[in-house]
């Protein structure tokens, strides 16, 4: 038997100009940059989930569920 919580979150999306990056792993690492800063400004009942789109492909780079670092107080 599994046991469920319901946490809410923010869902963030991000529309970027691929042709402004060197290459897929330049766009990866922003991304991770980007997501990693938004957790830590997260309210801490929250969680934040980044999702970049990709322009002129539409291509959606998605990433799992951060929670907020910030200590209470």
């Amino acid at each position: 038997m599994h046991r469920a919580i319901w946490c809410a979150g923010v869902q963030i999306e991000v529309t970027l100009d691929s042709h402004g990056f060197a290459g897929r792993g330049d766009i990866c690492l922003f991304g991770e940059m980007l997501s990693r800063f938004f957790a830590l400004y997260t309210d801490i009942y929250l969680f934040n989930r980044l999702i970049i789109i990709l322009q002129p492909t539409g291509e959606r780079l998605e990433w799992e569920e951060k929670h907020s670092r910030r200590i209470p107080g």
